[in-house]
């Protein structure tokens, strides 16, 4: 029986002046309780043991833009939920520069959560690209 592994995706557009409060807001390594792990109610997050959770973060390179497709080619994000998370970013009306890509074997995060940072949105959970999902795996086996 094949088993089906799922991450959670959150995108934004931040601003090279909000690039270190973005960073301190996801990792936090002053007081080591990062704000958007409290507001995602994630307890259990330590910062220095960083692989009990599956975090990508992406970096933008503000000297670009990126269509969506370029931002995600290299995710966990199937070809398929593509236009799915297209037609959201067109809903809210945002062209994102980073993303926030986040799995834990269980985890649950709610669709209205409210994240403080501006412009930060979830998008929902999106089940793995089986190629991406192997090497994860390989990388990563705790975490399955």
């Amino acid at each position: 029986m094949k088993q089906t592994y799922y991450f959670h995706l959150f995108l934004t557009q931040i601003k090279e002046s909000e690039f270190e409060a973005y960073h301190s807001y996801i990792f936090d390594k002053e007081t080591n309780s990062p704000l958007f792990f409290k507001e995602l109610n994630i307890k259990d997050y330590t910062p220095k043991i960083t692989d009990n959770y599956g975090l990508e973060v992406l970096n933008p390179d503000f000297r670009y833009e990126f269509p969506l497709s370029e931002l995600l080619k290299f995710t966990l994000l199937k070809k398929e939920d593509l236009p799915i998370v297209e037609a959201l970013c067109e809903q809210k009306s945002i062209l994102p520069n980073s993303y926030i890509i986040l799995y834990h074997k269980g985890l649950q995060i709610p669709t209205e959560v409210f994240l403080s940072f501006p412009n930060l949105y979830y998008f929902g959970e999106f089940e793995m690209d089986n190629n991406a999902l192997i090497s994860k795996k390989l990388a990563y086996p705790h975490l399955f």
